[in-house]
C-alpha cells in the first residue's frame, strides 16, 4: 500500500484543515497532542472502513478510538486570557 501525504502534520495545518473542511467557523490555538489525536482516530476509522470493505471482523481497539473521540464535546472555540506580549502588539497596531 502506498503512503499517503500527511497535510495535518502541525497544529497550525490541522487547524487550517478543521476551518476549510467546514468543520468549524474558528479555532483555539491547536497543540501538538491534537495532531496525534487526528491522526489516531483517522488511521482508526480507515482500519474500521478496510475491514468493513473487506467482511472482516472490526479491530476492538480501532472501534475504541473511535467511539472515545465521539464522546468528547465537538470543536468550539475556547476563550483565553491573552499574554503581555499579546496585549501589547493588540495595543501597537
Amino acid at each position: 500500500m502506498g503512503r499517503l501525504l500527511e497535510l495535518c502534520v502541525t497544529p497550525d495545518r490541522l487547524n487550517a484543515w478543521c476551518v476549510e473542511s467546514g468543520l468549524v467557523d474558528a479555532v483555539s490555538p491547536g497543540q501538538e497532542a491534537d495532531v496525534e489525536r487526528a491522526g489516531a482516530v483517522r488511521e482508526a476509522v480507515y482500519r474500521l472502513v478496510t475491514a468493513r470493505r473487506l467482511g472482516e471482523e472490526y479491530d476492538g481497539a480501532a472501534l475504541t478510538v473511535v467511539n472515545n473521540a465521539a464522546r468528547t464535546p465537538p470543536a468550539a472555540y475556547r476563550a483565553r486570557k491573552r499574554t503581555a506580549a499579546e496585549a501589547s502588539r493588540r495595543r501597537t497596531s
